[in-house]
């Protein structure tokens, strides 16, 4: 018995020195910054299925930081960064065609009005292209939307939205982050054995590949959140068809490492 108490505890131990975790504690100032009286109410009520307060706590978001949202979309998510970083922060919120459809209107009534969210700086552009400023960034964050930057590998997708170079994209958010930078990234649970076609038939990514990609970037994972999994998410169905807050996530954590990205050669398949 007592061998098996301690493989559990040096498994513990393993698991809490590579910052797996199944649950974080919520920061009190992303607290406070949700429950703003500002906030939208439907931005509230979509917090608890989103589970935002556990997913900014995870990627250690604070006030005062410097945060990119990577296809922002309506911009839900760089609202309450907005909120968290404050003023003395500031929120860059990325769109480009395939993110922006259909969200236009929702963006222009958050950021539209300029006397409003005035730490948000929005930039608009394909990620092949996208100019990353000056500025070094203290978290990059990509929340359900890293598996579509694979979905220009679809000739139909490819002429509508382009096609990413999704090593290139990674390396240049690695050199925009400042030493011991973050990137956080949250999507959408697949089968392990599925490859990349699963990014264009149901639009979910397997977390191997994320990480496989990420890492070859010169990343280092650093955390696992596997408190947004979902047991009742039909995963042979694609995400649009299962109700949000029974789909199967995974949050994963990256630091911002000091050895060199690999090449673009030897991708994973």
């Amino acid at each position: 018995m007592w061998i098996s108490k301690l493989n559990m505890g040096i498994a513990l131990l393993l698991f809490s020195s590579l910052g797996w975790t199944a649950s974080v504690e919520i920061s009190p100032a992303i607290a406070s910054a949700l429950a703003h009286t500002e906030r939208p109410e439907k931005d509230k009520i979509r917090d608890h299925g989103a589970k935002t307060a556990e997913v900014l706590s995870f990627f250690k978001v604070e006030p005062g930081m410097a945060v990119m949202d990577i296809m922002s979309s309506g911009g839900y998510t760089t609202e309450a960064l907005s909120w968290v970083v404050g003023e003395k922060g500031t929120v860059i919120s990325h769109n480009d065609n395939m993110s922006s459809n259909n969200t236009e209107d929702e963006y222009a009534s958050r950021f539209g009005n300029y006397d409003r969210l005035l730490n948000v700086s929005p930039v608009y552009g394909y990620l092949n292209d996208l100019e990353m400023g000056k500025v070094p960034l203290d978290r990059i964050v990509m929340i359900n939307v890293f598996h579509n930057m694979f979905l220009g590998e679809y000739s139909a997708f490819a002429e509508l939205y382009g096609k990413t170079d999704v090593p290139r994209v990674l390396k240049k958010f690695h050199s925009s982050l400042k030493p011991g930078g973050l990137l956080g990234v949250v999507d959408y649970h697949t089968f392990e054995q599925d490859t990349l076609s699963s990014t264009y038939i149901l639009q979910r990514l397997p977390k191997r590949l994320a990480i496989e990609y990420i890492e070859q970037a010169g990343f280092e994972l650093v955390g696992t959140l596997t408190s947004l999994e979902s047991t009742k998410d039909d995963m042979s169905k694609p995400i649009y068809k299962i109700e949000e807050q029974h789909l199967n996530r995974y949050g994963l954590l990256f630091k911002k490492s000091s050895r060199d990205a690999q090449g673009h050669a030897g991708s994973p398949k």
